[in-house]
């Protein structure tokens, strides 16, 4: 457990370098500070497969420079990680979710009490892409989304949220 802390601390911090931080949120207990991040061996980490650019060509790099640890980074949906935490599927020392509430299926007893304190490093808003030569153009720029995803033909495609909230 000391190495998901340390881990998730070190990762977070190098996060904040890298841009906005909404402040922490659902903390239950103190992070780690900086004078106790440094590792050695192969630091394992989870994280939202929405992450997985930044994680492996920035994050990553950025860890296992600051740390001496080497960097194996796995992306997947927040929640999917969640169930393979819990199932014990997947081992990390680290997860990095795009979502608060999937932080939370890991805390407690009741949840195996694989964490205990998460920090918010950053939002970011979910959009709808379009392609700029839809027959929904014209809709899309004029009326609701919500609107416009009902009309007859007009198809939309995500990932399951249960599975990636951000997807």
């Amino acid at each position: 457990m000391r190495k998901l802390v340390v881990g998730l601390a070190a990762s977070a911090l190098l996060l904040a370098g890298c841009g906005g931080s909404s402040g922490a949120g659902g903390t239950t207990a103190a992070p780690p500070t900086t004078a106790s991040i440094t590792a050695s061996g192969k630091v394992q980490i989870l994280y939202a497969g929405s992450l997985a650019n930044m994680m492996e060509h920035d994050v990553g790099p950025a860890f296992a420079t600051a740390t001496g640890a080497q960097y194996e980074g796995t992306g997947a949906g927040s929640t999917q990680l969640v169930t393979e935490i819990k199932g014990k599927v997947k081992q990390a020392d680290v997860f990095i979710s795009a979502s608060t509430d999937a932080n939370k299926g890991l805390m407690g007893a009741a949840n195996g009490g694989w964490e205990d304190w998460y920090a918010t490093f950053g939002t970011a808003p979910l959009l709808i892409g379009y392609n700029p030569n839809s027959k929904f153009v014209a809709d899309l720029k004029s009326k609701p989304w919500q609107q416009v995803i009902t009309e007859s033909g007009f198809r939309m495609g995500s990932t399951d949220p249960k599975l990636d909230p951000k997807g």
